[in-house]
């Protein structure tokens, strides 16, 4: 059995005149990383690898999950890569890129694997991922808001049969941040 964590990076601000790629983290941004990391450790659920694409705002989505957790005091969590892959799928599945960059970076004690990015790339992936039977057995929208992340499972032995899943993950657990810091949608 294999899970992706598939990820939404964390609110940003739009504060500063800056390129996209370079956006920080607004305030409700660092809060909700912060309880997104919590949630996932209360779960029991650490990535083995992480696999982020290498915007500021997702590389700093990644580091406020880190500040409040047990993983990187311990060291538990050692792969953590940053992808220029992963930004600037916006306007279609990020299926594919995802894939390609878990079979190439994932090893076989690899259990878990935290995907982070942005959308729509990543919510039309998760859509891909889960496939028609997937969406009427989740019991709620795939709607990936900023710093909402989505548990799936794939009986696969190895991430080598990766590209032959689409369709078949299960949602397992549905982690929406709004909820975590009580604030309601817009």
């Amino acid at each position: 059995m294999k899970r992706l964590l598939l990820m939404r990076h964390a609110k940003s601000s739009w504060k500063q005149p800056v390129a996209d790629a370079m956006r920080h983290l607004n305030e409700r941004g660092t809060r909700a990383a912060r309880a997104v990391a919590l949630e996932l450790e209360l779960m029991d659920l650490e990535p083995d690898l992480v696999l982020a694409s290498n915007a500021t705002r997702c590389r700093e989505t990644w580091g406020e999950m880190t500040r409040r957790t047990r993983w990187m005091n311990e060291k538990r969590v050692k792969d953590v890569k940053y992808l220029s892959e992963f930004y600037g799928i916006f306007d279609r599945p990020a299926t594919e890129q995802i894939f390609l960059s878990v079979q190439e970076h994932a090893r076989e004690d690899h259990e878990s694997v935290l995907c982070l990015g942005h959308n729509m790339g990543w919510e039309l992936a998760l859509d891909e991922l889960v496939g028609p039977r997937g969406r009427r057995s989740c019991g709620s929208p795939l709607e990936m808001n900023t710093a909402d992340l989505f548990v799936l499972e794939c009986a696969l032995d190895s991430w080598d049969d990766v590209f032959l899943s689409r369709g078949r993950w299960a949602v397992r657990q549905t982690i929406r941040s709004r909820e975590l810091i009580g604030e309601e949608k817009r």
